[in-house]
């Protein structure tokens, strides 16, 4: 008798030439996209870096002078009279904290008392100081700060667009964001909300990637809330951030660093009412326009949001063209990749909006306008996405036309 015939199933073959070459492929994809990352952040850099130096170097002050020295001479508080009970900032309390009927009064003086007394961004303060101490001048210990702040800010904000968007789109991102102004100190003059931030921006691109040590998350949250107050929201959106991208079920570790970055916030936000020497906390307000509503504070907010949001959306052609292509990049994300882009993305937006009800006397707008860059930032990153991945189809395109081609020669050849 014959045997019958064994037929193998052969598997899908492994180490193949295609194979390979499809590594290599997404091999060199993940070296230029990085490429472009790098020289996105440096051409960020430098660009915001010259024209930060081009002002400073063409005059003796800082750049923005009523800020400057405001921080720099409570940073020489912080050396000489950190308790605020010396004679002479006792006076100045006095003057400050008395109550007027007249709006105008009212305001100049709350605007005094923040400029001189209130001690918001202890870390800022504190590297002015050692800076001061060590022999710099005051006025180049300020620009020291900012020029180091410029390259963390850049830094951090190409490190939270690669983490959401990958290292190509990041880098285009970061072509687009450079020659982008944003209103206020915006991304070029380096204040502490600035910094703060920088500091925010680094700590989601980390947790976006799973990064979530609980002395980083504690860490990083400790430094927002000291640096300035607007460091409590982004405090609290790291928390919402890290509730929803932490897997279930939670272990007791991830209650217990819930639990102590809601415990450092409510303390940041409490300061005011515990003590009020050295001043630390803005709150309880001494000094407000009397005649400035939540109404009056919600329109001024309203005005500005929608200035910004129309001035972002004309860089882009238009409302329909600016919707057209930001939807098109969450929508062409990997599925892998949109929890994260799409909880983000509602956070910002949420603590954006949230803003709206803030009132600041004197300062209409100014948190709507703070808020707005980190929204800005990621919904540049999904311009930056779409614009990568037509320049990845067009490449491949244009791969697969020229092996085409070759083939077709080399066949009339034989």
């Amino acid at each position: 008798f014959r045997r019958p015939p064994v037929y193998k199933v052969r598997g899908p073959r492994r180490g193949t030439f295609g194979d390979v070459r499809t590594m290599k492929s997404a091999a060199t994809r993940q070296r230029v996209g990085l490429t472009f990352l790098a020289l996105g952040m440096a051409f960020f850099v430098a660009v915001r870096l010259g024209f930060l130096g081009t002002v400073i170097l063409d005059r003796p002050i800082p750049v923005e002078p009523d800020d400057a020295y405001s921080y720099i001479v409570k940073a020489s508080l912080l050396g000489s009279c950190f308790l605020q009970r010396c004679p002479a900032l006792e006076d100045l309390r006095a003057q400050t904290t008395a109550p007027s009927s007249d709006p105008s009064v009212s305001n100049l003086r709350f605007r005094q008392y923040t400029r001189t007394l209130f001690q918001y961004h202890l870390p800022h303060s504190t590297l002015l100081l050692a800076l001061n101490s060590a022999g710099v001048s005051w006025e180049r210990a300020y620009a020291y700060v900012q020029y180091a702040g410029l390259a963390l800010l850049g830094i951090a904000a190409g490190y939270f667009l690669y983490a959401i968007w990958g290292a190509g789109a990041a880098g285009i991102a970061m072509f687009l964001l450079a020659l982008t102004l944003f209103r206020g100190q915006g991304m070029h003059a380096i204040v502490p909300s600035n910094l703060v931030l920088g500091i925010a921006l680094a700590l989601w691109g980390g947790m976006a990637l799973e990064k979530r040590h609980p002395v980083l998350i504690l860490g990083c949250i400790a430094a927002m809330l000291a640096m300035h107050p607007i460091g409590r929201l982004y405090s609290v959106a790291t928390l919402l951030l890290l509730a929803v991208w932490t897997p279930r079920p939670w272990t007791p570790g991830n209650w217990v660093v819930l639990g102590a970055g809601a415990g450092l916030v409510a303390i940041a936000s409490s300061l005011g009412f515990i003590f009020d020497r050295p001043a630390l906390s803005m709150r309880p307000f001494w000094n407000m326009e009397v005649d400035y509503s939540l109404t009056h504070a919600i329109l001024d907010n309203a005005r500005a949001g929608h200035e910004i949001l129309q001035a972002w959306v004309n860089s882009l052609g238009g409302r329909f063209e600016a919707a057209f292509v930001v939807l098109l990049g969450f929508i062409a994300l990997p599925k892998e990749k949109r929890f994260n882009a799409f909880t983000l993305t509602a956070v910002l937006a949420g603590m954006w909006f949230l803003g709206f009800g803030h009132a600041m006397p004197g300062y209409p707008g100014i948190t709507v306008i703070r808020l707005w860059i980190p929204l800005g930032l990621l919904l540049t990153g999904a311009v930056g996405y779409v614009a990568w991945r037509i320049m990845e189809i067009a490449v491949d395109g244009m791969r697969r036309s020229g092996g085409a081609k070759f083939r077709e020669l080399a066949s009339t050849n034989l």
